[in-house]
């Protein structure tokens, strides 16, 4: 068991690290190709929303997504359009990592009520956390749901 766990924990290192390297060659790449890399650009802020909006859409998983919005208004602003233009969402990878929490309806309800465009909705890995509740939750919020995968 403690070599399963030390096995799945460098694995996620390794993909964490390449992650990270395809990233900052991707935003790279996107920075030079959309505006010119002007000096007077020294922070994070002075980047374009499009930029910033392009890095944020990188990141896939849901609590990384979340806490973007807690660090200023301008950022909780910038997110608010990626949830509402969002059309699949999945619990898949993000409720597996050690230190996440369980997925409860509360939870289910704060993030749904910002993804009001959902088509598609992929809970199978999950669904052991979620009650009845959650289901109408879904129900009610998600107009456009065409698929929910729940097995």
């Amino acid at each position: 068991m403690k070599a399963e766990v030390q096995e799945l924990s460098r694995e996620r290192v390794l993909c964490d690290e390449y992650r990270n390297r395809y990233l900052d060659q991707n935003i790279s790449d996107f920075v030079l190709s959309h505006k010119r890399v002007d000096e007077s650009v020294a922070t994070f802020d002075d980047l374009d929303d499009d930029v910033i909006l392009h890095i944020f859409a990188q990141l896939e998983n849901l609590v990384d997504q979340t806490v973007l919005e807690l660090v200023c208004k301008r950022w909780q602003s910038l997110m608010a359009r990626i949830w509402s233009t969002r059309s699949h969402l999945s619990f898949t990878s993000t409720f597996f990592r050690f230190e996440a929490p369980a997925l409860k309806s509360e939870t289910l309800f704060a993030i749904l009520k910002k993804c009001l465009n959902l088509k598609s909705i992929d809970l199978k890995h999950v669904t052991n956390f979620l009650d009845f509740k959650a289901l109408e939750i879904i129900g009610i919020i998600c107009l456009f749901l065409f698929m929910a995968f729940l097995l």
